[in-house]
């Protein structure tokens, strides 16, 4: 079992519910019901925070403490890059709910593409880059 196991299957599962909100992102039923993609929104948020904390509490200070000049490096320059993304999710999850989705549905849909977009990067990135540092760490 390599020591990036539970964080890939985070990964998963969230990209999971982010596949199912993006089956919905039609501005005209959105307007309508708006109430499942509110709920699994909710469910994504829940999710990241778990694993953002799990990377700071654990795998981020690890590698920093390894002897592995890379994999210190690129600790540091993930852990600093994910504030960003993190605040910009956060941001987000709390301005749409079931209530501003159906009000202001073409925004969330572009809004919504816009930052799955840069999750979807940047878990592309941690799977290629950081977890095969962590794995040999």
């Amino acid at each position: 079992m390599a020591k990036t196991d539970a964080f890939r299957d985070q990964h998963k599962k969230a990209l999971e519910v982010v596949k199912a909100i993006q089956a919905r992102l039609d501005p005209a039923k959105l307007q309508v019901d708006a109430q499942p993609v509110a709920s699994d929104l909710a469910k994504l948020s829940g999710a990241l925070q778990v694993h953002l904390a799990m990377e700071d509490k654990s795998l981020y200070p690890d590698l920093m403490k390894s002897r592995d000049p890379a994999a210190k490096k690129a600790a540091e320059d993930f852990s600093r890059e994910m504030g960003g993304i993190a605040a910009a999710f956060g941001a987000y999850a709390k301005k749409w709910n079931a209530l501003t989705i159906r009000s202001n549905a073409q925004d969330f849909v572009r809004e919504t593409r816009s930052i799955f977009d840069a999750l979807g990067k940047r878990i592309g990135r941690e799977e290629r880059e950081l977890y095969p540092l962590a794995d040999r760490a």
